[in-house]
């Protein structure tokens, strides 16, 4: 299931433009954020593992609740937030947002059923990894 960005009422977060490298191709796609779920420490994706990994820290910020994580994915997921890579896998490709002051997303690529990409997880006050390969449209 598909969350709403409460600032645009719509299931996009953002876009990530075609990404050519020769370690990473990608066309470009919107950004969705799931309400997912949480199998353990590091396992899970959406908005039920962000707040179950990084409950603390959000409420540190000021986003107490479950249902505020949309809200802050989106506030991470502005144009202009640059695009790391850390390298492949075979079976999945990421890239980490990166916000100074706000936070990070990890993003994770899916061609089916068209180019798109996933929030697995979002956190704040740490910097990312990796190498630039573009911003947020």
């Amino acid at each position: 299931m598909f969350l709403i960005n409460p600032l645009t009422n719509d299931v996009i977060f953002g876009t990530v433009p075609a990404l050519k490298r020769k370690d990473l191709n990608t066309e470009e796609g919107h950004i969705h954020l799931l309400l997912g779920q949480h199998t353990g420490p590091n396992r899970g994706y959406g908005a039920v593992h962000i707040w179950a990994e990084h409950q603390k820290e959000l409420t540190q910020k000021g986003w107490t609740t479950l249902e505020e994580v949309p809200r802050f994915v989106a506030h991470v997921l502005q144009p202009k937030v640059n695009l790391h890579f850390e390298g492949g896998n075979y079976r999945k490709t990421r890239i980490n947002t990166i916000r100074l002051g706000a936070g990070n997303c990890i993003l994770e690529y899916y061609l089916t059923p068209n180019p798109h990409w996933r929030v697995v997880t979002a956190y704040v006050g740490r910097s990312g990894k990796g190498i630039l390969v573009g911003t947020l449209k």
